[in-house]
């Protein structure tokens, strides 16, 4: 639902689930991680913010988590099998829940 109403904004998205903190066998920090990709933090409030009410209100149906949401900027990805510095503002959306 969420890469369908914030739409173009996002460039790319990933989800990690959280498998065990940083003892084997310990719980994790986070059960899950979802990362949104867009060129820069107003393209995603612009995005965000005129769904936040329809995204709010469909998390009670798969969570009972309150979300954190960080804003970060990608300082190294991959790209093309090759490693390189990002040299565009990309921001990278945590919503992360514990």
């Amino acid at each position: 639902m969420s890469l369908k109403l914030l739409g173009e904004a996002i460039k790319s998205v990933s989800i990690e689930r959280g498998v065990e903190g940083q003892e084997r066998g310990s719980s994790p920090q986070y059960v899950a991680l979802c990362h949104f990709v867009c060129d820069s933090r107003e393209a995603f409030e612009a995005a965000f913010f005129s769904n936040a009410t329809v995204l709010r209100e469909d998390m009670p149906r798969y969570t009972d988590i309150e979300p954190v949401i960080q804003i970060s900027e990608i300082a190294l990805q991959p790209k093309e099998s090759q490693i390189h510095y990002a040299t565009k503002a990309d921001i990278e959306v945590c919503c992360s829940t514990r």
